[in-house]
């Protein structure tokens, strides 16, 4: 008898990725958007040339992810305000 422990041969599921986590690949930042792949892939890489913009960059620690939470937080502060703006243009023109 052998002292290994052996796998049975029943077949192994694939892991399924986790919905929600916090480090997210680009298609999977993408697809939590909800933007077209060739309009966001071009607008990860502009944003990704001048990281001046505050970007969040890919970390290769956690696998060349991006960390969402940081992610929600440059989208919530450049677009919020362009989106107030654009709401205040629009009502002082219907007055």
């Amino acid at each position: 008898m052998s002292d290994t422990l052996q796998r049975p041969d029943t077949e192994r599921k694939p892991r399924e990725a986790k919905r929600g986590g916090l480090f997210v690949t680009d298609a999977e930042l993408l697809e939590r958007l909800g933007i077209p792949e060739k309009i966001g892939y071009e607008a990860l890489h502009m944003l990704d040339k001048d990281p001046r913009k505050g970007f969040p960059a890919k970390d290769p620690f956690w696998g060349g992810r991006r960390y969402w939470p940081a992610v929600r937080k440059f989208l919530d502060d450049t677009q919020a305000p362009r989106l107030s703006a654009s709401a205040n243009r629009g009502r002082a023109q219907n007055d």
